[in-house]
């Protein structure tokens, strides 16, 4: 699929509407199965204001994480209070592992929502850890370990809830890097409304090494998108949800 646009304003428009400039569906995608349900409980639906949604990952009993842009409307630009937003770990049509709420959130100051005319040098900083209303216990909910990116070319995996089908997680299996610009790293990998804050592991493990940012579409054949590494921020951003 060909998807023409001027990147830099593809990628302002993503941070201004998440999943804006990305096509309907991805060509390596698949639905998470019921019997790998339980392998990725961890991944779930953040609920934000009651009208609209990312992906969200539980990282520790009482922390996850998802993009920062997520968190803010796209048109008034106004930043979701946490009592207003709600993480489903496991959601799968009626079901889920568990349903609770936040209680704060910490975001770098150093990324900056501007909607159409998105902050561009920010995405790096495009995080935002959520301290849940209580801890889940691991008869509940297993996080996923957080690793670093791995040396080399890897390609990653990447779960979360499209919008084109929002009751059960998808799995982009085998997403190959492109390239590396101020860690931000470039991926041949299609992603659809919904899957910002999505989480993305090394390709057949549960090794979690970036969340999805935004997605691009250059002027080749394709599409890709931007993933932020998590665990050069992640100390800063629970030294300000300590605060």
């Amino acid at each position: 699929m060909t998807f023409r646009t001027d990147i830099a304003s593809c990628v302002a428009l993503i941070l201004a509407i998440p999943g804006l400039c990305a096509p309907v569906l991805a060509q390596d995608q698949r639905m998470i199965t019921q019997a790998e349900a339980p392998l990725w409980n961890a991944v779930g639906r953040l609920n934000v204001a009651g009208n609209r949604f990312c992906t969200a990952t539980l990282i520790s009993p009482d922390e996850a994480i998802t993009a920062a842009h997520c968190l803010f409307h796209p048109v008034t630009h106004h930043r979701a209070e946490p009592q207003d937003i709600r993480f489903v770990a496991g959601f799968r049509r009626n079901t889920y592992a568990a349903l609770v709420g936040i209680s704060a959130v910490a975001i770098s100051p150093l990324f900056a929502y501007q909607g159409l005319y998105a902050d561009l040098p920010s995405i790096p900083y495009d995080l935002a850890l959520l301290k849940l209303d209580r801890a889940l216990l691991p008869s509940e909910v297993t996080p996923l370990a957080i690793a670093e990116w791995p040396a080399g070319q890897i390609s990653v995996d990447i779960i979360g809830y499209g919008r084109d089908r929002p009751q059960i997680a998808s799995i982009r299996v085998g997403c190959p890097y492109l390239s590396d610009d101020a860690g931000v790293k470039l991926m041949d990998c299609a992603v659809v409304p919904g899957l910002s804050g999505a989480p993305a592991v090394v390709s057949g493990s549960q090794s979690l090494v970036a969340l999805v940012s935004t997605s691009i579409g250059p002027r080749v054949k394709g599409t890709q998108s931007l993933l932020v590494p998590i665990a050069p921020r992640l100390a800063a951003l629970r030294a300000l949800l300590d605060d």
